[in-house]
């Protein structure tokens, strides 16, 4: 009789206890749990008259619960024991929750140092940008300066020529002159 579930024996006599109602609906829906069981677990009719038989020959023992001294020193042993596990437990739960606190604030100071770097670094790029084009005009006007310059001074010294009385070279009796200074061969 060890085998049989005490519980799975409740479950049987409340749906026997259904069949036998005298409601309609109530009897035939519980005869077809009854046969659905019946099916799930492979049980035939046979086996069914078996375990009835089981049951009055040898019906399961209720049990009892052991109000002994023993019984009694094991439940406070396991209270101590367990007391003190919440007390390890509540101690963790303390220590975790520092850590969490002291995490948050770190996580706080992280963010907040994170926007400072974040508006510190827009500010030097905005101010290498103001630089870079700072040095781009002044570069621009160094070499307008210089083109200018070159224009003047070339515009200055033909205006030098010009004007200039300089002795004037007749380079025609060079044309008609046979080559007297040429050189020895």
């Amino acid at each position: 009789m060890s085998n049989i579930d005490t519980r799975e024996i409740k479950i049987l006599s409340d749906i026997l206890a259904l069949v036998l109602e005298e409601e309609e609906g109530q009897s035939h829906a519980a005869l077809s749990a009854l046969k659905a069981r019946a099916r799930k677990n492979g049980t035939t009719g046979g086996a069914l008259k078996n375990l009835f038989a089981t049951i009055i020959i040898d019906p399961p023992k209720p049990t009892r619960r052991r109000t002994t001294a023993g019984h009694k020193a094991d439940l406070d042993e396991e209270n101590a024991s367990l007391r003190r596990h919440v007390q390890v437990l509540t101690s963790n739960l303390q220590t975790m929750d520092v850590r969490l606190r002291s995490a948050e604030a770190q996580s706080f100071a992280l963010q907040r140092e994170m926007f400072q770097v974040r508006q510190s670094h827009a500010e030097i790029g905005a101010l290498l940008e103001v630089e870079t084009q700072g040095r781009s005009r002044s570069m621009m006007m160094v070499y307008i300066a210089l083109f200018a310059g070159i224009v003047l001074g070339v515009a200055a010294a033909q205006l030098y020529h010009a004007f200039s009385f300089a002795p004037v070279i007749d380079r025609a009796s060079y044309l008609n002159e046979p080559f007297s200074n040429a050189r020895p061969s």
